[in-house]
Parts: structure tokens; C-alpha cells; sequence
């Protein structure tokens, strides 16, 4: 575990990653229910949640100090 990686992976989930899942979120929301009408949707959706899981995989590279993006 390194410290310093901890510490740019707490950086980066708060000045950006948060904000960034924040704004996704709303896309997906909107576009979730489509995804039943339009099957096409799913890879769309699929990468949106992604993006909204962000935060999460930041913590969990914050908490092992893992290296790099």
C-alpha cells in the first residue's frame, strides 16, 4: 500500500470523480426505462453505469493504495 496513491486517488474522487457520476447518474436514470423498449440501449447504459460506479472503485483504490489509473 502506498500512501501517496491513496492520497491522489482522494484527490481525484473529490474534485472530479463525484461530480462527473453525479451528472452521469441523471443520464441513466432517463435512459434505463427506454432500454426495455429499445434493446440497442443496453451497451449505452452499461457504460453509463460504469461511469457511475466510479466513486466506488476510487474507495476501493483509495483503501489498497493501488497504483495508477
Amino acid at each position: 500500500m502506498n500512501p501517496l496513491w491513496s492520497i491522489f486517488w482522494l484527490l481525484l474522487l473529490l474534485l472530479f470523480v463525484w461530480y462527473l457520476a453525479g451528472i452521469i447518474s441523471w443520464f441513466c436514470i432517463l435512459l434505463l426505462p427506454l432500454t426495455a423498449c429499445i434493446p440497442g440501449l443496453k451497451a449505452i447504459t452499461d457504460g453509463l453505469l460504469m461511469v457511475v460506479q466510479l466513486p466506488f472503485q476510487c474507495g476501493v483504490n483509495i483503501r489498497e493504495g493501488k497504483r495508477g489509473l
